[in-house]
């Protein structure tokens, strides 16, 4: 989520990765009103998940399937 890790049930990791990021804090990035986030596939689902655990997301994009997939879970 533009550079930024998450584990699974959302968190926020900070990573060294970080130090070299271009990219919005997420302290800002939660300020914005929508936050759309565009992604499928099953094998991404535990990804999916996560991104929308973290509260970060308003709006997802995704396949029918993928979709069936997190809505079970």
């Amino acid at each position: 989520m533009l550079g930024h890790c998450f584990d699974g049930n959302g968190n926020f990791i900070k990573t060294s990765l970080e130090d070299r990021l271009i990219s919005i804090p997420i302290e800002l990035l939660r300020k914005i009103d929508e936050r759309v986030a565009v992604a499928g596939g099953d094998y991404k689902a535990a990804a999916i998940r996560g991104a929308l655990r973290s509260g970060i997301v308003t709006t997802l994009v995704t396949d029918d399937q993928t979709a069936q997939m997190l809505l079970q879970t």
